[in-house]
């Protein structure tokens, strides 16, 4: 079961279209997620209504949302190690450069893009989420300009750059899991994962190190995992993948993060967020190898649905810019508008939604897709 050989598959099945579903569905629960706190901004004591105070479990889920990128993250990065005989093609050196070309000029583009716009239009206190941001100083752009501001600026410039140091960070480690994986097997780096990333994050507990979110080394392992399961070939793997009831494995553990999250309430969900973040990862991950089956469902139904394929595509780009392009629309056209906070909600979700996508889509074009790498997974 330690085999790392791909499952076999046309010369043009490389591509797999429900990971770009998957990457959508995510990219627009954080947007859902940034829409409800522009709106309702907690550290304002702004909240909604009492009969839509479920909507408050947007603060919860957004966050999650991001859990199952880092899971989508660790299943591609693994799927050329599995199509190379289980080590890295061209070596550790050519992967972190073709990593670095592809994550980083569109980041640089979207940093620049934040500080300009703080700059020019969005820079004064609105008492939205947004107040975060413009409070930056330059150590907080150094920070971000190496990429470890999950440690030391987590908020500023804009909400969501934290995660892309924080993935760019595990890259690094990635050579040294594909090597593990190739001498001990799948599970044992797997496990090494979650050790190390939960040990670090629950045994130091309120320093720096658990600012950074370091458990999420653990998810990325998952990721690893459901890659295996789900592209390896041989009859161990295959009887794993077809037998074993991944759909409804999906459904429980998202049943457990739902039940957990409704009966702490949002802000212990919050508070012990990476106890959260593994059942939420077992879902992306167990979700991941439903539609790698021979008879994929309704994942496979749902993850491969046309238009969310093509926002998936550009999904990168509409997290890293949309958080200011966000705070622009409000702040244009609805701040001082007479509409309610209910109505706002739902004009930026309706409305602002679609032109942030838009926006986003026209970001990719100049900024990520001339760094594309050749081939996309």
């Amino acid at each position: 079961m330690t085999s790392c050989q791909p499952a076999e598959t046309p010369r043009n099945a490389q591509h797999l279209p429900f990971l770009d579903g998957m990457r959508a569905v995510a990219a627009l629960t954080v947007l859902g997620n940034h829409i409800y706190a522009q709106v309702w901004t907690p550290s304002f004591q702004k909240f909604p209504p009492p009969q839509l105070h479920v909507l408050t479990q947007f603060l919860v889920i957004g966050h999650l949302a991001v859990s199952v990128f880092i899971v989508i993250s660790g299943f591609c990065l693994m799927l050329p190690v599995l199509r190379n005989d289980g080590v890295l093609p061209k070596g550790a050196w050519h992967f972190l450069k073709r990593r670095a070309r592809r994550i980083v000029p569109p980041y640089y583009a979207s940093l620049l893009l934040c500080l300009l716009m703080i700059a020019t239009v969005i820079g004064e206190p609105t008492r939205t989420l947004w107040d975060y941001p413009i409070g930056y100083t330059l150590r907080d752009v150094v920070a971000h300009v190496i990429l470890v501001q999950n440690f030391y600026a987590t908020s500023r410039i804009s909400y969501v750059f934290w995660s892309i140091a924080l993935e760019c960070q595990i890259y690094l480690f990635f050579p040294l899991l594909v090597r593990l994986t190739r001498s001990r097997g799948i599970f044992v780096a797997v496990a090494l994962t979650l050790l190390v990333g939960y040990g670090l994050q629950l045994g130091l507990e309120g320093t720096r190190i658990a600012r950074g979110y370091v458990h999420f080394l653990g998810l990325f392992g998952l990721g690893m995992l459901g890659a295996t399961i789900g592209r390896g070939v041989g009859e161990p793997w295959e009887r794993l993948r077809e037998r074993v009831p991944w759909t409804g494995l999906a459904l429980l553990f998202a049943a457990i993060t739902a039940a957990l999250s409704l009966s702490w309430g949002w802000e212990k969900s919050v508070a012990r967020f990476p106890y959260l973040d593994l059942p939420a990862g077992l879902t992306g991950m167990c979700l991941m190898v439903a539609c790698c089956r021979q008879n994929p469902g309704l994942p496979g139904v749902i993850f491969t649905w046309k238009p969310l394929v093509f926002i998936g595509g550009f999904s990168y780009s509409l997290y890293l810019c949309h958080a200011p392009l966000l705070q622009w629309i409000w702040q244009t056209f609805l701040m001082r508008s007479s509409l309610s906070d209910v109505a706002q909600f739902g004009v930026l979700l309706g409305a602002g939604g679609p032109a942030l996508i838009g926006l986003a889509y026209v970001f990719y074009l100049a900024f990520e897709r001339p760094f594309l790498n050749t081939r996309r997974t």
